[in-house]
């Protein structure tokens, strides 16, 4: 299984930079059964943001990133997830954001962050 959530940590005595809070934040979109690889996947998000997801393929998945210039806002969202020879999907997807208590750093999850879409 692909791990897409990033958590920042450090010790309190040197905190590092955090990294931008969108970083670890996807969702893996597979096809059912012997599909293989999904081609032309794309995933469109609206919520309390809007935009596009950026997809490619990952370790016999396609894992689809969130944009970096659109704020990582958290709350519910709809995405509408579609590709190649499959039936599109729509699900309701909620986005939490996490602080460190140490540094401050903050790290994103999406729940689901894992899709399988069937063939047509």
């Amino acid at each position: 299984m692909l791990s897409v959530a990033v958590v920042a940590s450090c010790d309190s005595s040197m905190c590092p930079e955090c990294p931008a809070t969108y970083l670890g934040l996807g969702l893996v979109v597979r096809g059912s059964g012997s599909a293989g690889v999904l081609a032309g996947v794309s995933v469109t998000f609206s919520g309390p943001q809007t935009g596009a997801m950026s997809c490619e393929p990952n370790q016999g998945a396609v894992l689809c990133t969130w944009p970096g210039p659109v704020p990582v806002t958290p709350g519910t969202y709809s995405l509408a997830v579609m590709a190649s020879d499959v039936t599109p999907m729509t699900i309701s997807a909620t986005v939490t954001i996490d602080p460190d208590p140490q540094c401050g750093c903050t790290s994103a999850t999406l729940t689901p962050s894992d899709v399988t879409l069937d063939p047509m």
